[in-house]
């Protein structure tokens, strides 16, 4: 009885301390000393010292599966340079590109900064005052940022230029070289009388005129929202 009863506190203790490897002894060394000492156990002590080992060997198997779940729970492999890893690192790039703050002076729109400009300038030399800047001669995509546009320029009263240009009897616009897909137009403008260059005119209601390039207007920026870093085009006469 007193070996039954010391190899059961070796398993127990082996098992409390995690040390499997203990416990698989444990069981071979109990299963040895029985039938080394078979004459000193009660009877049914085999028996029940086999039932001990199932029951050792089960809890092996729980423990290990419990322990398992517990490691990867929660955490999901992950592939990288997968579609979805290229997703969310877009996502995150542009809410930080939202969350970006304007320099002094500078006004956010939908993520984007506009400055308004104090002084005037001829288009070609308000460009590259643009350029030095890391921004062009505003770009505008909709009609929702032209009013936003509009208003800001209604606060000064001051006409201002735009960054679209005439280029081989086509409009488009300096910062992507694209053509002009929105437009805001006063009736019948552009009346191409040789006139190369896109304003906003306070007379007639801050909608776009055209008119020549060496004229002396204020202007406004935008930030460059493409990345894209094109060389200055001579000024339209």
């Amino acid at each position: 009885m007193k070996l039954y009863q010391n190899i059961v506190v070796l398993i127990v203790i082996s098992a409390f301390c995690g040390d499997v490897g203990n416990l698989i002894n444990s069981v071979w060394t109990g299963q040895e000393m029985m039938s080394q000492n078979s004459g000193l156990l009660l009877p049914g002590a085999h028996a029940i010292w086999g039932h001990v080992a199932k029951l050792v060997a089960k809890t092996l198997v729980r423990s290990a599966s419990r322990r398992g779940k517990k490691i990867f729970k929660g955490k999901r492999p992950r592939i990288k340079g997968t579609h979805e890893d290229e997703q969310s690192r877009k996502q995150k790039d542009q809410d930080r590109a939202n969350e970006k703050t304007c320099e002094p002076g500078w006004l956010k729109y939908k993520g984007s900064c506009y400055f308004f400009s104090k002084n005037s300038n001829t288009w070609i030399n308000a460009e590259r005052e643009c350029r030095q800047k890391s921004s062009n001669l505003v770009k505008i995509d909709s009609a929702s940022e032209n009013i936003w546009i509009k208003r800001q320029a209604r606060v000064s009263r001051e006409q201002r230029w735009i960054g679209a240009r005439e280029v081989n009897g086509q409009w488009e616009w300096v910062s992507d070289l694209t053509p002009l897909t929105f437009t805001s137009w006063d009736v019948d403008e552009p009346n191409n009388a040789k006139e190369n260059c896109a304003h906003i005119h306070k007379i007639i209601s801050y909608n776009w005129n055209d008119i020549k390039c060496n004229k002396r207007f204020h202007f406004i920026w935008t930030v460059i929202r493409f990345g894209i870093q094109q060389q200055l085009v001579t000024e339209a006469t």
